[in-house]
């Protein structure tokens, strides 16, 4: 009996100390771009296009007033978004893209729509080569910049990237 006693006071114990463990209050996640899709082809049209960012945590991440670019265009993510650890932002050209385009296996809603949202850099094309102006080819790069336009991640499909870019 007595040693049970003991055995639960020290279960106790252990508890209260690791609830009075200090945590790290501004734990803050890591925002990677996760995939991208340049120029899904004619099938799916130009507006498929999409980038999908991940925050790997370990705690949530404020992408309000992240610049996402490709040299061409940008797009600025609007204030006060709130990413949670292990959750997605898809961003692209259209609010939702069909499952069979850009070799996706399911339907995929965007959450922000840069033909919509009024934060772009400029007017991005509907048709041609779209927010990613590599018309298809295989070196396009993306890159996404917090407020302070400290680059967060940067990807290109292929080097040399697209002689064009400004980045």
């Amino acid at each position: 009996m007595k040693s049970q006693l003991l055995i639960t006071v020290r279960g106790l114990l252990l508890f209260a100390l690791f609830i009075a463990t200090p945590r790290p209050a501004d734990a803050q996640g890591r925002v990677v771009i996760n995939e991208y899709m340049p120029w899904p082809g004619s099938a799916c049209g130009t507006t498929a296009e999409f980038v999908e960012l991940l925050n790997f945590g370990p705690g949530p991440v404020n992408i309000g007033c992240y610049i996402l670019t490709d040299g061409d265009f940008s797009v600025t993510i609007p204030e006060g978004t709130i990413l949670q650890p292990g959750e997605f932002y898809v961003i692209a050209g259209q609010n939702v893209i069909a499952g069979p385009c850009a070799n996706l296996d399911s339907t995929i809603t965007a959450d922000l729509n840069w033909n919509t949202c009024g934060c772009t850099s400029g007017p991005i094309p509907t048709t041609g080569d779209g927010f990613f102006t590599d018309g298809g080819s295989a070196n396009e790069q993306v890159v996404l910049l917090d407020p302070q336009l400290n680059i967060v991640d940067a990807v290109v499909r292929s080097l040399p990237v697209e002689s064009n870019s400004t980045i």
